[in-house]
């Protein structure tokens, strides 16, 4: 199974995720292919759901979450007259909306999060995450994806439950009012862009990043770690540039 494209949106009062896999399917074995495709859905009921309490319970006054443990929201869906590559070469913002279980334009949900399975005819799948944003950032929806897959996995070891103590840490004015918050529109007067890296040149960069690793047991970084370094890189030395070029300018003045 590969992982093909990652869009990241966010938007005002959600955090959305969408992610693209697909198959490599072997038409002489379409029948068992099929059935292994079956099982492989049932896996994804497997939520981490009793890590994250606060995800299946319900928002209450628009202030806090109410941990009921009423559960998310899990939506499969047929993808007809489509199939994975067409999504991914002609990517359009209004369709791609259908792959989630809420409407993004139009949330205004006491229901803190859901998922959304979307079944192409080709074999390939997509998984919509929506998160609120009163509830998580892009980080901890990372944390939750993360920890879904290992509990997919079995992979005990790599679930770390994550401690909720922010509240109390860091604890909100009395008079605190979030407000209804509004939803950013998906395709009126916005600018996107989509860039693709070839897998071969991760791959060189995988091993790039492996080799300049001052710790030999370290395990080699993935690719989504190793394209976060490769941009974080890029970010980093262009403000070095712009800094230099501010000096410059203030010596000569």
């Amino acid at each position: 199974m590969n992982r093909f494209l990652g869009q990241w949106l966010v938007f005002s009062s959600l955090v959305i995720t969408l992610e693209f896999y697909g198959f490599q399917w072997d038409k002489s074995n379409y029948m068992e292919q099929g059935q292994s495709t079956e099982k492989r859905d049932q896996t994804f009921l497997y939520m981490p759901c009793n890590c994250f309490l606060p995800l299946t319970g319900r928002v209450k006054d628009n202030k806090f979450i109410d941990c009921n443990d009423e559960g998310i929201p899990f939506v499969e869906a047929q993808v007809l007259n489509c199939t994975l590559s067409d999504v991914l070469k002609n990517p359009n913002l209004a369709q791609l909306n259908k792959f989630f279980p809420f409407e993004l334009e139009n949330y205004h949900n006491e229901i803190p999060g859901g998922v959304q399975l979307n079944m192409f005819q080709c074999g390939g799948f997509a998984i919509g995450q929506c998160v609120s944003h009163k509830l998580a950032d892009g980080l901890s929806n990372f944390v939750f994806t993360n920890t879904w897959a290992a509990t997919v996995r079995g992979d005990q070891a790599d679930i770390d439950p994550p401690q909720f103590v922010s509240a109390a840490l860091f604890p909100p004015p009395k008079e605190f009012n979030l407000g209804s918050g509004g939803s950013m529109p998906l395709t009126k007067d916005k600018v996107t862009r989509r860039y693709i890296c070839n897998a071969s040149e991760i791959e060189t960069l995988r091993a790039k990043y492996q080799r300049n690793t001052k710790n030999v047991t370290s395990k080699r970084p993935s690719r989504v770690e190793t394209l976060t370094a490769f941009i974080w890189n890029r970010f980093v030395g262009l403000q070095r540039v712009a800094l230099r070029i501010n000096c410059t300018v203030w010596s000569r003045l």
